[in-house]
Order: structure tokens, then C-alpha cells, then sequence
């Protein structure tokens, strides 16, 4: 009897030594959409060992105690009463954002994480390069087009450059306005491009009008651009010339089920760092660090109002079908 409670004793002493049988150890679930072996190795990790965490890296929101979603599903869930409400004195960094930036946290109760721009690929064997969104409009340059559907994660955005291009050549300003009369402006517009206008839903659709040269330009986000240039070497991508340009951001949340609100926090804390920002640019280079510097000075960079959006959604989308299907 006494040897078994020597042993039981020994196993015990052991357990704690090595990490404390994570007996110490405060847990974090996080819900991202997509992960990489870097981000884990370079942001993740480092958390965890300074926190003295375990970090549980989720493909769904079930059991989360963060959520990374994307911004227009950010305030979609906000409206669910899905998160947290937030207490932004308990985020330090959250000072480094900007204006604009903290205006989009407090609409959608959430931190925006990355920031990824609209772009234009085309084919260079075809055409020569569009500087200017406002090039989509001249089909004699382009000839043919892609837009990305309402329902995607660029989609809005196609509003809000229809609303710019109506603005521009009626008041010859490229200083960009909300989106207003449920999107009739951007509409008009839009209806000038339906002639020469290929829709996409995702990557493939995108791929296959490339390859079957049915489109020459395609309107698409930072990412989906890097990925297409790989696979089809002789497109390029246009976005530094831009006067106006539409992001989109991605944005982290603290889910209303959280079972570590401290720890939370300090994740949160720990995104929106300038040293953090700077690794995430690295590891995720198809989305930008929320303080990026662009080459273009003027470049007037228009954030979406995300409730906005959700609230004319429904409209838009009858109205875009209309139009292009």
C-alpha cells in the first residue's frame, strides 16, 4: 500500500513539473476560417507561451471563445446578439487604429484584424493595363468584364464603386459617398456595364472565363488576384494607380459564450500590436496590416458601412439580377 502511494506521489510530482499537466493553464478557442502552419507558429505560439495558454484553433464557431469572421458577417451576427459586447479602454492598442477603423469596431461590436482591397487582374496578352476602376466603363479598353456577385464577399463593394463612378462623372470629384436612395445611383451605373459583363461566384467560374478568353478584366479581391497569377502567369493585377479604392476587412470577435473573457482580450490586444500587424502582413500576404502604407497619397480609401449593407442586401440583390441574369 505504501509503495503504490509512493508511486501515485512520484507520477503526481512529475505531472506538475512538465507544464503543470496544463492543469495551469488558462484555455482559448479560436473560430478562423483559414489557418497556416506560420500563423500558428509565429502568432499563435508566441501568445500561448507568454499567457501560459492553451489555444484551441477551430474551423467553426461552436464552442469559441473568439471568432474571426469576415466584416459583413460580423455585423451580421452582431444584429444576432451573437458576441460579447466589447469594452474598448480594456483594448490598449486599440488607439493605433484609425477613425475610420474604430468607427467599423463600435457598428459591428468586433475589432477589424486585416484589410484586403479591391483589384483588377486582365490579361496582358490581350489588353494593356486599366489604371482606373473608372476604366470599366470604357469598353472600348477593356471590351470585356467580370464583377464578382452581390452574395460574395466582394460583392457590396461593386455597389459602392458604381455609387463612386456615378459621383465622379456628374461632379467630376472622386471624393467617395455613402451609398444612399437604396443604391439607385450605383445602379445606373452598373446597368451601362451589363452588355459586356461576365458575373462569378467563386474562383472557378473566374478561372474558366480566363482560360475560354470569354473576359479580359475581372474586378476581384487582393487574394483572389495572387492566387489567379499563379496559376495563369500572364495576367497582371492593377491597383496602384487607383484615385478611389473599396476594402473589405476582417474582423475578430468575442463570442457571448466565452468561458475566458480575460484572456479574450488579450488576444485582442495582442492583433492589433504594431509588431503583430506587421508578422500577420508577412505570414497572410493577401490581406493588408490595418496601418499599410499605399504608394498613391491620394488614394481615398472607402470603408463599406456594414449595417448599411445588411439592411439594403435583400434590395441590391433583386435589383443586381435584374440586371445581370
Amino acid at each position: 500500500m505504501k509503495k503504490r502511494i509512493f508511486i501515485i506521489v512520484i507520477a503526481l510530482l512529475m505531472c506538475f513539473t512538465i507544464s503543470g499537466c496544463n492543469s495551469d493553464k488558462t484555455k482559448l478557442a479560436i473560430s478562423r476560417n483559414v489557418t497556416s502552419s506560420k500563423f500558428e507558429k509565429n502568432i499563435i505560439r508566441p501568445f500561448a507561451k507568454k499567457n501560459n495558454s492553451d489555444i484551441n484553433l477551430l474551423t467553426d464557431d461552436k464552442n469559441a471563445d473568439i471568432i474571426e469572421l469576415s466584416q459583413l458577417d460580423a455585423a451580421k451576427e452582431n444584429k444576432a446578439g451573437r458576441f460579447k459586447k466589447l469594452d474598448y479602454k480594456r483594448i490598449a492598442n486599440f488607439k493605433y487604429l484609425s477613425n475610420e477603423q474604430q468607427k467599423l469596431a463600435k457598428e459591428t461590436n468586433s475589432v477589424p484584424l486585416s484589410m484586403e482591397r479591391l483589384s483588377m487582374v486582365y490579361d496582358s496578352r490581350r489588353i494593356g493595363p486599366p489604371y482606373f476602376f473608372y476604366d470599366l466603363w470604357n469598353q472600348e479598353q477593356v471590351k470585356s468584364i467580370a464583377l464578382p456577385d452581390i452574395t460574395t464577399k466582394f460583392g457590396p463593394a461593386i455597389i459602392y464603386l458604381g455609387n463612386d463612378y456615378d459621383h465622379y462623372r456628374s461632379t467630376s470629384s472622386y471624393v467617395s459617398d455613402e451609398v444612399e436612395n437604396h443604391g439607385q445611383d450605383s445602379f445606373r451605373a452598373l446597368r451601362e456595364l451589363e452588355a459586356y459583363t461576365r458575373i462569378y461566384k467563386n474562383q472557378t467560374e473566374l478561372i474558366n472565363l480566363f482560360e475560354k478568353k470569354q473576359i479580359n478584366v475581372a474586378v476581384v479581391g487582393t487574394s483572389t488576384a495572387e492566387k489567379l497569377i499563379q496559376r495563369m502567369p500572364y495576367l497582371r493585377v492593377t491597383d496602384g494607380h487607383q484615385i478611389t479604392n473599396t476594402v473589405v476587412y476582417q474582423m475578430a470577435a468575442v463570442s457571448k459564450d466565452s468561458k475566458n473573457i480575460e484572456l479574450s482580450y488579450k488576444y485582442l490586444n495582442y492583433l492589433l500590436s504594431k509588431n503583430i500587424q506587421k508578422k500577420m502582413n508577412s505570414l497572410e500576404s493577401v490581406s493588408d496590416n490595418l496601418s499599410v502604407e499605399v504608394k498613391n497619397k491620394e488614394l481615398i480609401v472607402t470603408t463599406m458601412n456594414s449595417n448599411l449593407v445588411l439592411d439594403e442586401l435583400g434590395g441590391w440583390k433583386k435589383e443586381w439580377d435584374q440586371i445581370f441574369y
